[in-house]
């Protein structure tokens, strides 16, 4: 291309510099025989005619090289100093002050390298941005093992990075999905939407598939939509994300616009992300409700096994309490042991 570009500028330059050559000589001559016919002799009709021709060479070549080179140069070099000071305004080249030529080329160049700059470093910050969020969210979910923190954290940051209208996470249970974070619901959409079965409406879709959906318009007449009140709130867009921990589907983030949407591919690859990591925490958090249910029963039947060696007059061993899971209820204990009148006789 730079190639090109040099070949062509020199191309141009030799050829008007042989038109002004040409020319120039066509009116030296031009005037030397106007001078010779008034009667001046030598040296007066050099003296005349020779300045006269350097004027009219030089004259064209300045107003060439002004025009094609110095001018556009300078525009150049004043953008580029913009752009070393953090000016954004001189990044890219107005249209008027571009010429139609080899410098207009490479001064397009230039702009379409700056523009990929700048895109790129766009998109660097905004991939540090959402990474910064996907920590935040992350760390939520290692701080707390009870999901409701890791709910909202998400829904907040799932709207701060999209710029939806509305977010609502729901969890499944069985065949069931329950709504159990949002933000920007209105009062009647979410009593709408608070309990889907899989398969049923966008987010029960969703869940059964285990795939992204959108729309990007026209949600209203979705045939798949099926609350009323999501008809009639004025949605335009939706996007829907599975929840998923170890390859089951576990829950779905749903977002919304009153606006038509294109989802980018960066946008949906940030919701799978963030839906992996609040699945991993709805996951977690289930596995640590499950584990103090366990405790809680244990300790129960311990208590239970306690109050029956004491009963019985026997100290309580590390053996027993181990054991604790095959005492029957004390309840029932004393119960059998009242009809039988064994109690009875023995504090008699």
């Amino acid at each position: 291309m730079a190639a090109i570009l040099r070949t062509r500028l020199q191309a141009k330059f030799l050829l008007w510099g042989v038109v002004f050559i040409i020319a120039g000589g066509v009116a030296g001559a031009v005037v030397h025989g106007i001078v010779m016919h008034a009667g001046w002799g030598f040296p007066w009709d050099y003296l005349v005619t020779i300045p006269i021709l350097i004027v009219f060479w030089l004259v064209p070549f300045w107003v060439a090289l002004n025009r094609w080179v110095l001018r556009p140069v300078e525009r150049i070099v004043e953008a580029n100093r913009k752009v070393a000071s953090g000016d954004e305004a001189g990044l890219l080249l107005t249209p008027e002050a571009v010429p139609d030529d080899e410098i207009g080329d490479i001064m397009r160049s230039r702009d379409e390298m700056l523009a990929r700059l700048r895109k790129a470093r766009q998109d660097a910050e905004q991939r540090a941005e959402r990474l910064a969020i996907l920590n935040t969210v992350s760390a939520a979910a290692s701080a707390s093992l009870h999901a409701d923190t890791v709910f909202d954290t998400a829904v907040q940051q799932a709207l701060t990075v999209t710029q939806m209208d509305c977010a609502a996470l729901f969890v499944r249970d069985d065949e069931v999905l329950t709504l159990v974070a949002h933000l920007g619901l209105a009062p009647e959409v979410e009593a709408a939407v608070r309990q889907h079965r899989v398969g049923e409406d966008l987010p029960g879709l969703v869940a059964a598939t285990g795939e992204v959906l959108t729309v990007e318009a026209a949600l209203a007449r979705d045939p798949r939509v099926q609350a009323e009140a999501i008809r009639q709130a004025g949605y335009e867009s939706f996007v829907g994300v599975p929840l998923r921990s170890q390859g089951r589907v576990i829950g779905v983030l749903a977002l919304g616009a009153c606006e038509a949407r294109t989802f980018a591919e960066a946008d949906l690859s940030f919701l799978q992300t963030l839906g992996d990591i609040v699945g991993t925490a709805v996951a977690n958090g289930r596995l640590y409700a499950e584990a103090q249910e366990r405790a809680r029963r244990l300790e129960e039947l311990h208590g239970a096994g306690r109050e029956l060696l004491s009963l019985l007059g026997q100290p309580l061993t590390e053996e027993d309490a181990s054991m604790g899971r095959w005492f029957p209820s004390v309840t029932s204990y004393r119960r059998s042991m009242g009809r039988s009148g064994w109690l009875t006789k023995k504090g008699a």
